[in-house]
């Protein structure tokens, strides 16, 4: 049996209880929740022609303030938020404005089938899933990740940092991956189109109809070595003397001219692009409370209006998919086809065959089992909804909220979602805690956090099915990190002699 490998752990000095890092009230926080909430829904509803006040627009007005007021709450908040923060930065863009838009100018990227009943009752789930993930958070006290000792605050468990084993073993796993994906594929498909990529799986003979297996295959060659980018970053970062070492120096580079080849935005979605871009500065800055505001100010400009546009690369018969319109039809007819998708879902139980209780979380979750040995197997939600009205595209979004709904009801979807608020809360007070006590570690979390946080957008997004292939890498990697590791350090409760002892151990 193996035997688990022994770490050196360092113990910080003490510290103010884990949490929010001690910063004053934001001025602008104020500005910013009546610009969102107010001033950006009323300059978008006057962009169009005067339409009758009806419950479906009164109920997206109402999406968008709540929705806009609590992304405030995180922009103003004294601390770093990642999760929290991508989320109501997606309920705000996908789930408010954008469809928001769509009312104003009349057109959705897709054909929505159902009755004017239907779409309210999607807006209606779409704000009770936000208020359930409200509750969720509320859920979690943020206390428990520190104690009084001696009169001090003390971390109640040593940040266990990750061995130097494990990151060179994740490197080389990360650059064989990468040499195998850039080898079937070549390296000029990587910067022509996302069409270029497909059209190399289909040379390679790796395409197949399942295009969560194809996104497999993919996530192999870019998800490792994202993540070790990250790591041997963090490293540089925190520790000088990995900078005089050529051979950490020479890893690094070797990662990051990987990073420009397969996680460029030219040969991915835009989604896993603002997963690289934010894991990174994230993980660059994490404690900069300014950068993360930014961040997320910034985010929401990107969404609105360069998101729509920035499919020039996406190609459709060889000509790029990139038209000159005005702001809000480009954000009303390019991709924001989640509220749309909520409604046609309603639509599929409503006069299709009813929830399906489970089965196609089921298949998410089972999605490495061949069809051949599940012929009954459940096809990706977006694509059987988009099959039943009828959509020559099935290559269609399911958000999270028509994604628990269809499976589980209206009690199971607020039960998702409460759990999901209080997940989120949990990981951000831990990243929170940990990142201002680790000075000199780097744990698994450190990085797992960022990327998480920036793939959140996709997982938000939908469908599950299609998100399933990297994150069940990212997965694995992180079990790579973390796993059999044996804790070393602070005892629960520390004596001064045990903490002055543990603050003189260093990284290796």
């Amino acid at each position: 049996m193996a035997t688990p490998v022994e770490e050196k752990t360092v113990a910080a000095p003490p510290v103010a209880p884990a949490g929010p890092v001690a910063a004053r009230t934001w001025p602008w926080r104020a500005p910013v929740t009546v610009l969102l909430a107010l001033v950006l829904p009323v300059v978008v509803l006057l962009q169009g022609p005067s339409r009758p006040v009806d419950v479906a627009l009164v109920l997206q007005l109402v999406l968008c303030a709540y929705t806009g007021a609590r992304l405030s709450g995180v922009v103003g908040s004294a601390s770093v938020s990642p999760l929290q923060g991508m989320f109501w930065l997606f309920c705000y863009t996908a789930m408010g404005i954008a469809p928001l838009a769509q009312q104003v100018v009349g057109r959705t990227p897709i054909p929505v089938t159902g009755s004017p009943d239907d779409i309210v009752y999607a807006i209606l789930l779409t704000l009770l899933g936000c208020l359930a993930f409200d509750v969720g958070t509320h859920l979690h006290s943020g206390k428990g990740t520190a104690r009084t000792v001696d009169g001090a605050q003390a971390p109640r468990r040593p940040l266990v940092d990750i061995p130097r084993s494990r990151t060179i073993a994740l490197t080389a796993l990360a650059l064989v991956g990468t040499a195998a994906f850039v080898g079937t594929l070549g390296v000029a498909a990587f910067f022509s189109s996302r069409e270029a990529i497909g059209e190399g799986f289909a040379a390679a003979g790796l395409a197949s109809d399942s295009r969560a297996g194809t996104a497999t295959l993919r996530a192999f060659g870019t998800v490792p070595v994202l993540l070790a980018f990250l790591l041997l970053s963090r490293r540089l970062v925190i520790d000088p003397r990995t900078r005089r070492r050529p051979a950490f120096v020479l890893a690094w580079a070797a990662t990051l001219a990987a990073q420009v080849v397969v996680n460029n935005p030219i040969s991915n979605a835009r989604f896993w692009f603002v997963t690289v871009a934010l894991s990174t500065l994230l993980v660059l800055f994490p404690r900069r409370v300014g950068v993360f505001r930014a961040l997320l100010l910034v985010g929401v400009v990107a969404s609105l209006v360069l998101l729509p546009v920035a499919d020039r690369f996406r190609l459709q018969g060889g000509q790029p998919t990139f038209e000159r319109t005005s702001t809000v039809e480009t954000l009303a007819l390019k991709d924001y086809d989640q509220m749309n998708m909520m409604s046609n879902t309603v639509t599929f139980v409503r006069e299709g065959p009813g929830h399906t209780w489970g089965e196609q979380a089921a298949g998410t979750l089972l999605f490495w089992v061949p069809r051949s040995m599940w012929e009954s197997k459940p096809s990706d939600t977006g694509t059987t909804v988009g099959l039943y009205i009828g959509t020559e595209n099935v290559n269609l979004s399911e958000p999270l909220w028509a994604e628990l709904w269809i499976d589980f009801g209206l009690v199971g979807m607020l039960l998702g979602f409460v759990l999901v608020g209080y997940l989120l809360r949990r990981g951000d007070h831990w990243y929170a805690g940990a990142v201002d006590r680790g000075r000199l570690v780097t744990t698994t979390g450190m990085i797992a956090i960022p990327v998480l946080a920036g793939y959140e957008a996709i997982l938000l997004r939908g469908s599950l099915l299609q998100a399933t292939g990297r994150v069940s890498v990212m997965v694995l990697c992180f079990v790579l990190l973390s796993a059999w590791t044996r804790r070393r350090g602070v005892p629960e409760n520390p004596d001064p002699a045990s903490l002055a002892l543990a603050r003189q151990r260093r990284l290796p």
